[in-house]
């Protein structure tokens, strides 16, 4: 389980809690473009738009929370599914999914994740 916050000039930080090869805080700086690939695929899944909170407490499927700010627009979406769930909501849980391995790829957390 962790946690990465990524700043719009490029600043990473990473909190490893448990299950992860790095515990504790980590720090990172990627570039200005990949900052902009995570905002479009923001921008691309209306991630401002979106208005879903978790309904129920699943302990063994990935869990997404993704918390936002772009000037004065924020959003708190938080994302159990495992894609066997009914939920009217699918389409929205797969778009936070693909944001949330895109800010994976684009930061580079496997390096504290799995090491690799």
């Amino acid at each position: 389980m962790y946690w990465v916050e990524v700043k719009g000039d490029g600043q990473v930080r990473y909190d490893g809690i448990q299950y992860v090869k790095i515990e504790g805080l980590q720090a990172a700086l990627i570039p200005p473009a990949a900052c902009a690939r995570i905002l479009q695929k923001a921008q691309d899944i209306r991630l401002f738009d979106m208005t879903y909170k978790c309904k129920f407490v699943v302990f063994d499927v990935s869990h997404v929370v993704i918390d936002a700010t772009d000037g004065n627009r924020s959003v708190h979406l938080d994302s159990v599914w495992d894609g066997r769930m009914d939920d009217a909501d699918a389409r929205m849980h797969i778009e936070l999914g693909e944001l949330a391995n895109l800010i994976d790829d684009v930061v580079g957390t496997g390096r504290w994740v799995t090491g690799s």
